[in-house]
């Protein structure tokens, strides 16, 4: 670097650099040259090799290293304890690399030394290395003889001893000994007796029956002296290698068998068809011990004719029975009792109409679980009082009323539950209502409310004889804010007798029946009655023609829609297979 007066600064020097530097000036008058400078590059010692701590015997020569590096060749200086030490007296000398050389060591010259090396401005020094002057080994006097094996078998030691006292420690400046003091062997080595033990039991002969009377059988068992196997002299396995006990079998299963059906019941109506029933038990005999139980139903349905019901009139009222079994959670209630129906005489097209249905011996448990079936216990009742805007028409002008309908529930909590319900004509022009119930509905705390209901029924036949009617929309609200939705399948079967003017008609495609303004459920605790009520707008519009939904296909004659494969554009997940049902598809 150039300063403005004309000197130089050099950095980083490097030998290549030495030399004789000299300024040379100039105007213009002339120039002239300095006196020059020869410069030297020094390189600052370093210790390359450094004192090393050292334990050395009495009277032994110490050689403690120090190897400096440096231009120019650095001086060494010892130091001990911080001392310069004085090398022309002997015992103490310099080698030519620097190191220190102590002869014949003495007590005297143990203590910490490190050196220094130095070259003008410039020193290194080492780091500090201890130096300790001990004794010299004492000797070891003789052996005595070995001790007694500690075993007689299996694998013992013995051991023998000995002094250091050729001299004694401390004796003539005599250190410890160079050895050990005591010497072992092995000894008894021979094997030791190994006494037999036994195994576990293995059966030999099992039992010959899997069911049957107990005590009658008896399986053996044997076990054997291997656990471990006697050697060298040792004792065999006492007590018996067999054991002998009586087979623990349960009783033989045995299926059930019905009885014989029972007596018909009266038929449901006393005109146009109606329905009887006979029941039969799984009691001859009843199945036990796991057998399997009866195959088939414990119910016979059968049609039942009678004289014609009077023309005219409308149903105002009914009554009839339901049954059946319904869960949600770990609570199961069943029900057997009569209901009650009334509703008010359809007048002109798009009347608001109340329709009621009272269940009677409810229990506050089963009263809950009833909430969620209410809309699909009034459904085949709205269905049959639409008013009808032509061409869509009401289940009564399809079948005349007599009609068998079954609907499967399903709620997004993956509860499922079945509801069929048959209708018929009494004699007295009144409604004969029979309902089943089965399934299970969702755990719901003590109110709940229908909050919307509504349906668009796509009617695809499924045989000469019977509809389905497909509705989709259902919204529960409990008590808690917490809604839970619903989709159901409608299918609706005729009910045709003998002599019988009723008939499933051919209908439209797609209708739009019953948009209902509210359901509501009532209970009175203490008449252990369950009251359904419904005011509906109950009219069956027809829809303009259009490509059936998703899940059905047009039939040929382009009348009416059929059922198809729902499962074609549904996609579930690996672990789930699509199952088809009517109008729709789910995962399971």
């Amino acid at each position: 670097m150039l300063f403005a007066n004309g000197s130089i600064l050099l950095q980083n020097m490097q030998r290549n650099e030495r030399g004789r530097y000299f300024c040379r000036v100039r105007n213009s008058y002339g120039s002239t040259d300095s006196i020059g400078v020869q410069l030297r590059v020094a390189v600052p010692p370093a210790i390359e090799v450094e004192p090393n701590t050292q334990i050395v015997n009495l009277d032994q020569d110490v050689n403690l290293n120090c190897v400096a590096s440096g231009r120019p060749r650095p001086s060494i200086v010892w130091f001990k304890a911080n001392t310069a030490l004085d090398l022309s007296p002997p015992p103490l000398s310099l080698a030519a690399n620097g190191s220190l050389i102590i002869r014949r060591a003495q007590k005297s010259d143990e203590g910490l030394y490190y050196c220094n090396a130095s070259a003008g401005p410039f020193h290194a020094i080492s780091k500090p290395a201890r130096l300790t002057v001990v004794d010299p080994p004492g000797t070891f006097g003789p052996w005595t003889p070995f001790s007694d094996c500690s075993a007689s078998c299996g694998g013992g030691s013995r051991v023998r001893r000995r002094q250091c006292d050729q001299p004694a420690l401390g004796e003539f400046g005599a250190g410890p000994c160079d050895g050990p003091l005591e010497e072992r062997e092995t000894c008894g080595n021979e094997p030791c007796p190994i006494n037999g033990g036994w195994g576990g039991f293995i059966v030999s002969r099992n039992c010959s029956t899997t069911c049957g009377e107990p005590g009658r059988d008896v399986q053996i068992e044997l076990r054997f002296c291997t656990n471990p196997v006697p050697q060298f002299g040792g004792r065999p396995c006492a007590g018996s290698p067999v054991r002998r006990s009586a087979c623990r079998i349960p009783r033989c299963p045995m299926d059930g068998g019905w009885t014989d059906y029972g007596q018909w019941s009266e038929c449901s109506s006393t005109c146009d068809a109606g329905t009887r029933r006979r029941t039969r038990t799984c009691t001859n005999p009843a199945p036990r011990g796991g057998g399997r139980p009866c195959s088939g139903s414990a119910q016979e349905t059968q049609d039942c004719s009678s004289a014609p019901c009077p023309s005219g009139g409308e149903w105002q009222s009914g009554r009839g029975t339901i049954s059946g079994q319904v869960q949600s959670g770990n609570q199961v209630s069943v029900l057997e009792q009569t209901i009650a129906l009334d509703f008010t005489t359809p007048a002109t097209d798009g009347q608001t109409r109340l329709i009621r249905l009272a269940i009677g011996g409810v229990g506050a448990g089963l009263s809950r679980q009833l909430m969620f079936l209410q809309s699909q216990l009034l459904m085949p009742i709205i269905f049959l009082q639409s008013v009808e805007r032509s061409p869509a028409v009401n289940s009564r002008s399809m079948s005349g009323g007599f009609a068998t309908h079954r609907m499967v529930m399903r709620f997004d909590t993956g509860d499922v539950a079945r509801i069929n319900t048959t209708l018929s004509r009494r004699a007295d022009n009144s409604v004969n209502m029979e309902i089943s119930f089965s399934g299970r509905v969702p755990l719901q705390p003590a109110f709940l409310r229908v909050i919307s209901f509504s349906g668009d029924e796509v009617q695809a036949r499924m045989s000469p004889s019977e509809w389905a009617l497909i509705s989709d929309r259902a919204q529960y609200r409990m008590s808690n804010g917490n809604r839970i939705n619903l989709q159901w399948s409608h299918a609706m079967q005729c009910q045709t007798a003998a002599g019988s003017a009723a008939n499933c008609r051919n209908s439209i495609r797609q209708q739009v029946f019953g948009v209902s303004r509210y359901i509501r459920s009532t209970y009175d605790s203490a008449r252990r009655h369950f009251i359904i009520t419904a005011r509906a707008d109950n009219t069956v519009f027809p829809v303009p023609r259009a490509p059936c939904p998703p899940g059905f296909r047009l039939s040929g004659d382009q009348q009416y829609c059929l059922d198809g494969d729902s499962c074609l554009n549904r996609n579930c997940n690996p672990r789930s297979s699509c199952r088809d049902s009517l109008g729709w598809s789910y995962c399971l």
